[in-house]
């Protein structure tokens, strides 16, 4: 008879110590018969046992910016004692702008061991930059000399006197336009630009230019010219013509420019505008011989009334009268001062 006849049996604690690294087991042959009992103990090898192993799934492209709503596919694994499952990875890094490939990583373990694996994805970067919205045209705006009056003070002591003749300047004026807007395919785009609206320009042409940076560093930029014209011949009821975003834009300036024919009232008048520029009060100074009516209009360069004033009576002598500039926005503007039959006009810059 041989032991391949007589069934066998592990010996008792014979698997205590025995690990998937492999190792030596008994296994107990016995027989009885009428004669007595024989046992024989036979050592048997067992093979160490393998690790998972993950296999790793084809992972299609990942967009820059489709990362955050990203699952990456399942891997299958095959056990150490046989047999498949699946596991699921994740993204080992936040993916790059620059299409740096990234991994998806898979982890398993079992009795056997423990596994991980990184698999590779391709990234499709962003190469262009953020679109900027409605970028303005170039266009061109007038700038009146001011006609100041003998310089702000007249005085006469007939009715036919007439004042210094007045010069025209042409000084910077304050321009505005629409600021244009930016967008990308994902995450916050910033945009600047060299010069702000409501900036001072000078006279001849000046080049605006916004860019659009978005979160990878993509640029964008657009740009358009503002031209500013010296018109020294406008006169006094004349209408400009400022071509914008190809459109015509009418701006009368009956009431900001002074007549050069102006008469002197034989009431000697004086007025003083302070402090200029101004950033919270304005103030007008008027010495007056006697009582006369007076009002106030701010005008800006492109013609627009920006605030007035109700008429008011003015004692003889010195009078103040505060304006509140606090919330007219920073740039040069045209002060009309209407002082019973005499008008009045003064420069002022208002600053934050």
């Amino acid at each position: 008879m041989t032991s391949d006849d007589v069934p066998g049996f592990l010996v008792d604690g014979a698997t205590q110590n025995l690990t998937c690294a492999g190792g030596e087991i008994s296994v107990l042959y016995s027989f009885s018969d009428v004669c007595g009992t024989a046992s024989i103990a036979c050592s048997v090898t067992v093979l160490a046992g393998a690790a998972p192993v993950i296999i790793c799934p084809e992972i299609e492209e990942i967009e820059f910016c489709d990362q955050e709503e990203f699952e990456a596919p399942l891997a299958e694994v095959i056990l150490s004692c046989g047999g498949l499952t699946i596991v699921e990875g994740e993204l080992d890094s936040i993916v790059s702008c620059n299409g740096t490939a990234v991994d998806v990583i898979y982890s398993f373990g079992d009795a056997c061991g423990f596994t991980e694996v990184a698999c590779s994805a391709s990234v499709i970067p962003i190469e262009e930059g953020p679109e900027i919205i409605e970028c303005p045209e170039s266009f061109q705006v007038v700038s009146i000399p001011l006609i100041m009056g003998g310089g702000g003070t007249g005085s006469g002591t007939g009715s036919g006197t007439v004042p210094p003749v007045p010069q025209p300047l042409c000084e910077s004026i304050a321009v505005t336009w629409d600021v244009p807007s930016a967008e990308a395919d994902c995450g916050e785009v910033s945009l600047e630009s060299n010069i702000e609206p409501g900036s001072l320009f000078e006279t001849g042409f000046t080049t605006v230019i916004y860019t659009a940076t978005d979160i990878c560093g993509n640029t964008s930029v657009c740009s358009f010219d503002v031209q500013v014209t010296c018109d020294e011949t406008f006169d006094d009821g004349d209408e400009i013509v400022a071509a914008r975003s190809s459109e015509e834009i009418i701006v009368s300036f009956e009431k900001a420019i002074v007549e050069e024919t102006e008469i002197v009232s034989e009431n000697t008048l004086e007025t003083k505008v302070y402090p200029n520029p101004v950033s919270s009060i304005l103030t007008i100074e008027v010495t007056t011989g006697e009582r006369l009516p007076m009002e106030f209009e701010i005008y800006d360069f492109l013609g627009s009334k920006i605030t007035s004033s109700d008429t008011r009576t003015l004692d003889a002598g010195v009078n103040q009268i505060e304006i509140p500039v606090a919330d007219i926005q920073s740039g040069t503007y045209i002060l009309i001062m209407k002082l019973g039959e005499e008008i009045r006009s003064e420069r002022i810059s208002v600053f934050r």
